[in-house]
């Protein structure tokens, strides 16, 4: 006869947190290891000290002188929105519009025609390759040609890239130009340079579409005028049909 042992419930586990022990900063401590590395501490400042100091002698200090140009339309409100923001603009320079003009006012202001322009027109070899120039005698130190510096070497070894660039926002349409020199009295003069080659090209070289279908038009209405004064010369009475003058016509396309 077996006989069942009730046991008490067993109380749940509690769990008590640990006492809370408050972090002790030793700033003894914190100094000792400080002052262990004093010595590597003073020597890193010191280099660093050295290495800026030899930065700000080795290399030399330049200008950028920008300029933003700034498309306008005869639209009142365009040209008011786009005056106020000139306000804040180093330079602006109003510009046709269109859904083309942007790009090829990009395509010029980078286009290797301007850069040859400049290079020529303004004779700035010397000044950009001074080392290799005789200032005293003008002319090149290197007596061999091919050792002297070209417009076309220039080009092709992109000199130009590092001192002068040209950028555009697509939102507003604006374009920035810009000119790196250590002088920044020749910095500004070439800026000024190169808005003049682009009101040259403006106003000489630059063809909006109106301005290719009025020349295409003219170009059509001279070929007819010239037809009909050839009609005229080889018609001499109404004696001839109209039927021939349809022919020929037809025949000498």
């Amino acid at each position: 006869m077996t006989t069942d042992h009730h046991q008490p419930p067993q109380e749940p586990c509690r769990y008590y947190p640990a006492p809370y022990e408050e972090d002790e900063i030793d700033l003894l401590e914190y100094w000792n290891v400080i002052w262990g590395a004093k010595k590597f501490i003073s020597l890193f400042t010191l280099g660093c000290t050295i290495l800026a100091v030899i930065i700000v002698l080795i290399l030399p200090v330049t200008y950028r002188s920008t300029a933003v140009l700034q498309p306008t339309t005869p639209d009142s409100g365009t040209m008011g929105k786009l005056s106020a923001l000139a306000g804040s603009l180093p330079f602006s320079l109003g510009l046709p519009t269109g859904d083309t003009t942007g790009q090829k006012l990009m395509d010029f202001l980078s286009s290797r025609t301007l850069k040859e322009r400049l290079l020529e027109k303004y004779d700035l070899l010397p000044y950009l390759f001074a080392d290799d120039w005789d200032a005293d005698k003008k002319k090149w130190k290197e007596d061999d040609p091919e050792d002297q510096p070209s417009i076309v070497k220039t080009i092709q070894d992109e000199v130009l890239e590092d001192i002068y660039a040209v950028s555009s926002d697509k939102k507003s349409e604006l374009i920035t130009i810009s000119w790196v020199d250590e002088d920044p009295k020749f910095a500004a003069t070439m800026l000024d340079r190169v808005i003049n080659e682009l009101n040259y090209y403006l106003d000489f070289e630059y063809e909006t579409d109106a301005q290719r279908e009025r020349v295409f038009i003219e170009e059509q209405l001279q070929k007819a005028k010239t037809e009909l004064e050839r009609w005229e010369q080889q018609v001499p009475n109404v004696k001839t049909s109209q039927a021939a003058i349809t022919r020929e016509l037809l025949a000498s396309q």
